[in-house]
């Protein structure tokens, strides 16, 4: 009866990177898992050329292994990658909107901002392209901008028209009402004084005897009346004995 030698006890010719398996008599070399060849001579796969790693991951081939890392935007373990919404971190200016991408996102400053998105500076646009009627006032605001008419001026602020104060009454009914753009002038009729919204009938029979020396002077509203006196005759500017 003959006892078996284990050759794998003893000097063998496997490689380094193998396995010996002793059989009855004889015995055989098996390369380790991640290397190929016949047991005698073994070298390295790579695995990273049989792709298996997820889409979204970056593979790194070693000796006798590999490695799976997910790119940069993505989580996981390598072989399933997820992607990572970036936009629920508000990467982007509070008035920005961050458009989420695979492995990515995107930050735009929102309407009446400027900048790359991570940085945003209100713009103003009463300083653009006049935006507001030219008989209108601009208000910049936050992102946005605001526009109403010059006080006599009726419209939305982007389109402005006069306002004819006359058709109001404003002045004294004593006085004329002329329309000008954005206002309007009143003056005292003839036979008044004032500044036109009060008007004061003056008294022409004070000032300068404006009948004859033999006429009597009668003042009227706006006006003044001259007669002749008793014994004289004329229109009473001019008065005959």
């Amino acid at each position: 009866m003959f006892l078996d030698l284990n050759e794998c006890s003893s000097k063998h010719d496997c490689d380094e990177n193998a396995t010996c398996t002793n059989v009855h008599g004889s015995y055989f070399c098996s390369c380790n898992q991640g290397l190929t060849g016949n047991g005698v001579n073994c070298s390295d796969i790579n695995e990273c050329d049989l792709n298996p790693c997820d889409t979204n991951a970056s593979c790194s081939n070693s000796f006798g292994s590999f490695a799976c890392t997910c790119k940069s935007g993505f989580t996981g373990s390598g072989f399933i990658c997820q992607d990572v919404n970036e936009c629920s971190s508000s990467p982007c200016h509070a008035n920005a909107t961050c458009v989420n991408l695979p492995g990515s996102h995107t930050c735009s400053c929102k309407s009446g901002f400027s900048g790359n998105g991570t940085h945003c500076a209100d713009i103003n646009e009463c300083d653009v392209d006049n935006p507001c009627h030219q008989d209108a006032i601009c208000k910049n605001l936050i992102g946005s901008f605001a526009c109403s008419c010059k006080s006599g001026y009726s419209g939305n602020g982007t389109f402005c028209s006069d306002i004819n104060e006359c058709s109001l009454n404003p002045c004294h009914q004593n006085a004329t009402c002329t329309n000008t753009p954005g206002s309007f002038l009143c003056v005292c009729s003839a036979g008044f004084t004032g500044n036109g919204t009060f008007c004061q009938d003056i008294n022409e029979c004070e000032l300068d005897l404006p009948c004859h020396v033999n006429g009597t002077c009668t003042n009227t509203v706006g006006s003044y009346v001259c007669a002749c006196n008793s014994g004289h005759t004329g229109n009473g500017s001019q008065c005959f004995g």
